[in-house]
This record gives structure tokens, sequence and C-alpha cells, in this order.
């Protein structure tokens, strides 16, 4: 860390930028960094004389929530000033969010610090007012690469016995047809309202989001397929004797010419759980992972909240690994 003078924070200003990728201020910067997502966002830039400082990446979640991307600095900071910066860069976050009408801000802190772009000063959340909701955990399938989590490859439970030894939980108990998959490319479908209502329908049986991640409160069924929409999503859904049994959905951004996948959400109808329809699921969604992207995949990655036993005995059974990325979650509820 060089011992650069400590920056006029007193006279810093926030803005707000639409777009981070097409920012002029922030080129040079864009220029030189290799390990930052190509993906395009609007961000919370401080300044200093017209020069950025350090800024925050952000997005608008479901649930009309405002969602903190991640944090850079442009510049060298004193260590003693990081905790300030942050802090004002998330009151700039803040404030957005209530213009947007947001009801929730929420950030994902890492729980390794130093994974924070190499600075080891963890983020004022609390003194801003956010409570910590949960912990959540990036899973990769085995070795990272989806080819390694194809359907003919056999999973292992946590104790490390081979499914196959074990009753088969893939199996569709009390009934003998097997599912039918159906893929629904939300790039493709937008104005297809056959399509967009037979997702509808089926979330709202499946009333909740089966992950139950970090999503609070959970968003309707109609505020979803949006969310999906503007991601540009796929989705995969599992019928069985002609009813909509369940769903996953993923959205893919590029980086090098590589695709870094994130499965977004899993959901099966109550009348069709502990079946083994989520497990297939997953791994028909791999294999269309890997399909459509000619094998070319960076990452293919689930958070996971920790408490969530269920979910995680499920993508441990389907080839998944936790990785040591693990994040708390922080949430702000704004007045309205």
């Amino acid at each position: 860390m060089s011992t650069s003078e400590p920056h006029r924070l007193d006279s810093a200003r926030i803005r707000i930028t639409t777009s981070f990728l097409s920012d002029s201020a922030l080129a040079e910067f864009r220029s030189k960094q290799t390990d930052i997502s190509p993906s395009d966002s609007p961000a919370v830039i401080l300044e200093v004389d017209s020069r950025p400082l350090v800024f925050m990446r952000f997005f608008e979640d479901t649930g009309a929530t405002l969602a903190i991307l991640d944090c850079w600095f442009v510049t060298e900071v004193p260590r003693d000033q990081f905790r300030l910066c942050i802090g004002q860069l998330l009151q700039g976050a803040i404030d957005e969010a209530r213009a947007r009408c947001c009801r929730l801000v929420r950030v994902l802190n890492t729980a390794d610090p130093r994974l924070l772009n190499q600075r080891s000063s963890p983020w004022p959340v609390q003194e801003l007012g956010f409570t910590h909701r949960a912990t959540v955990s990036k899973w990769r399938p085995v070795e990272s690469h989806v080819a390694r989590c194809r359907l003919n490859v056999t999973p292992f439970s946590p104790a490390g016995e081979k499914m196959a030894d074990r009753p088969d939980e893939g199996a569709f108990r009390g009934s003998e047809s097997k599912p039918h998959f159906d893929l629904c490319d939300l790039r493709n479908c937008s104005d297809d309202a056959l399509t967009r209502t037979r997702i509808i329908q089926l979330l709202n049986q499946i009333r909740r989001d089966s992950n139950d991640l970090i999503r609070l409160p959970k968003p309707d069924a109609e505020e979803l397929v949006r969310h999906w929409q503007q991601k540009q999503s796929q989705l995969l859904i599992a019928s069985e004797n002609h009813q909509d049994a369940g769903l996953i959905a993923w959205s893919t951004n590029q980086s090098h010419g590589l695709a870094e996948v994130t499965i977004d959400y899993l959901g099966v109808a109550p009348d069709f759980r502990r079946n083994g329809i989520a497990r297939q699921l997953i791994l028909r969604a791999l294999t269309e992972i890997e399909t459509h992207n000619h094998g070319q995949i960076l990452d293919v990655s689930v958070m996971i909240d920790n408490n969530n036993s269920s979910a995680v005995k499920l993508y441990h059974h389907t080839g998944f690994r936790r990785t040591p990325i693990a994040f708390d979650v922080w949430l702000l509820e704004l007045l309205t």
C-alpha cells in the first residue's frame, strides 16, 4: 500500500452513472482491469475534483430491492479512509434506492474481507442500519466445469457413499412416467403470452422460492418473470402426466468469450415434491447449459443459504461443492 496523501473527502461528491461501461471517467480504470466482470450496470461514484476514487456497482433486483454488486478502488486510498469511502458510497446507494422507490437495499458482504478487492476493511453496514439476515455460500459443480456434472456422472452424498448404493433418490416415487422437459429462452419469447401465462401459473403453484436465498420479501410471479426477461434468462420446465411440475432458471454473462452462468431459481410444485424432480431439473439444466454454450463455460454457480439444509443436500447430490467464497447478507428496509 502506497503512502499517498489523504484525499480531501470533505470535498468529495457522489455521482450516479447509469452505465459503468460507458462512463468516460472510468475508461482508464476499465482498460487496466482484467478481473472485473464486463457486464454493464449503474454505479455510484465517489469523486474528488472530478476524479473518481472508488465506485460501487448496483442493480435493481426482484422484490423492489437495490442490490450492491461490487466495490472497486480506482486510486490508492489510505487505509484509514476505506470505511469512510465505502460508507459514502453506501449512503449514495441508499439515496438512489429511495429515488427508485425500492423497499430494500441489499449488501452481500464477503465473509472473507480479503476478497473485497484486496482491502481488509469491512463494510460499515451496521452503522448505516443494515441487519444481518443470512450467510450464503457459493457452490459450483465439481472441478468448476459443467462437463463434470453430465447426467452420466454418479453424484456423491455428503457422507461420501455413491448414491447408487443408496435408495434411488432420483426416481419418481409413485409414478411410472418420466418427466418431460421444455426449454424456454426468455430472450425469444417475451411476447409469447401463452408461455408467460404458463410460467406464472407454475410459479403461483410453487408459492415460494425453493432456494430461499436472499430476496426478502419474496417477489410475486409476474415480477420474477419480468426480472428474468430483463436478464434474458433461460428456463427449463418439467412436466409430468401433462402437468407442469417444476422449473429452474439461469442467466448467462459472457466473459472473454466464456460463459458465466448463475442458477437463479429452482422450484417444484407442492404436489410433485419429494419425487426427484428438483434433482432432474438441475442435471438437465447443466446439460442444456453445456450444449448451448458449446462447452465454453467459465463458471456455473448457485448461492445457497447455509441454513437451508434441503438445498445444501440437493446440490451436493447433483455434483456441486461449496467453494471458499461465502457472503453475509445484510438488508436495509426503507421506510415508505
